[in-house]
């Protein structure tokens, strides 16, 4: 079965163990670790994982296993440790004869969530542009470029030319940096992080550099940020679609601390989590009204994973992904009590 019915599945057709990324807390991920993902496999050749949608931001949750958390950004350290014997971690996992899977996602959907949000008009026009093909004139990848210019590099914003400069580990600490700033991370955490996905030469002096960058690029961010964390004083916040996130107030610094952390983000990724879910229902029902079948195995965060029939693909992909996902859901942007924006 599929998300929908709250539960997930993939056909696992390989013999090797394959250990899952979890949470440190969920104690009962520990299996994962021990025996790996063929003590999940079920009678019928499948992996089957437990959907909770109880997270406060309105995120999915998958569990035993967590397949949400099979990340694809280390895969070139894994091949630089495994070598010849090296394959793709998700390539575990094959689509039964006559089907494929069709992933779907949302390009930066927290940087765009953020930019309308905010109404910062850099930073949705740099998302925009970064949707564009790569050999479109206007086009604006969005990590290159904040890293050249934060940086003041001679070279153009492109992966190649940073990394025949030997800066390409700027990119990566770039975006590292950017997701963290909406957090609220300092430098110290956002270089850890960078560190951590392979750009080992990231120093806190460097992630520093970037955030200040940002600071003055999106100075509209770091306003709609500070009113998000206000909204501690109120006791509650709200996002476009109407989730709240409410909290007690306390006179302790460090949970206020906490809860203006908590709060700074909360509209974006919540934002965003409510926007693939309302998009999960709509697929299902193009999916009725067209007759078009497909499984949704999935849902990742921002993103959906589908097992398609192959007739069917391009119809999926030209019609039902852009439809549900995009045409059917209305984002508003609005104010962390949310209320509209003018």
């Amino acid at each position: 079965l599929f998300a929908e019915e709250q539960t997930s599945s993939e056909e696992f057709v390989e013999t090797e163990e394959a250990g899952e990324e979890a949470e440190a807390e969920e104690s009962e991920e520990s299996d994962v670790y021990e025996k790996g993902l063929l003590s999940y496999v079920r009678e019928d050749g499948r992996v089957h994982s437990h959907i909770f949608a109880t997270c406060e931001t309105g995120r999915l949750r998958s569990s035993k296993p967590a397949l949400q958390n099979i990340s694809a950004k280390r895969e070139e350290d894994y091949q630089r440790i495994l070598g010849a014997q090296w394959q793709p971690l998700r390539g575990i996992f094959a689509a039964p004869p006559g089907y494929v899977f069709v992933p779907a996602d949302y390009v930066s959907a927290e940087a765009d969530f953020a930019g309308v949000m905010s109404n910062c008009k850099a930073l949705k026009e740099h998302v925009r542009r970064s949707t564009l093909d790569p050999n479109d004139l206007d086009y604006y990848e969005l990590h290159c470029n904040t890293a050249v210019r934060a940086f003041k590099l001679q070279c153009e914003p492109t992966k190649k030319a940073l990394k025949a400069a030997g800066k390409l580990y700027l990119r990566t600490a770039a975006k590292a940096t950017i997701y963290g700033w909406f957090y609220g991370q300092g430098a110290t955490s956002a270089a850890l992080k960078a560190r951590e996905e392979g750009a080992v030469s990231t120093t806190d002096h460097d992630a520093q550099i970037l955030i200040d960058w940002l600071g003055n690029q999106y100075w509209e961010m770091h306003t709609y940020f500070t009113a998000c964390e206000d909204r501690v004083n109120q006791g509650f916040i709200r996002n476009c679609f109407g989730r709240e996130r409410r909290c007690v107030m306390s006179d302790d610094r460090k949970v206020q601390g906490d809860l203006r952390r908590q709060f700074r983000n909360f509209c974006v990724q919540s934002g965003v989590a409510d926007t693939i879910n309302e998009a999960m229902p709509n697929l299902a029902a193009w999916r009725s009204r067209t007759g078009v079948q497909f499984h949704i195995n999935l849902q990742v965060h921002d993103a959906l994973e589908l097992l398609v029939p192959y007739a069917n693909v391009e119809r999926v992909i030209e019609e039902g992904l852009p439809w549900a996902m995009c045409k059917s859901v209305d984002i508003w942007p609005s104010y962390p009590d949310g209320s509209r924006r003018p």
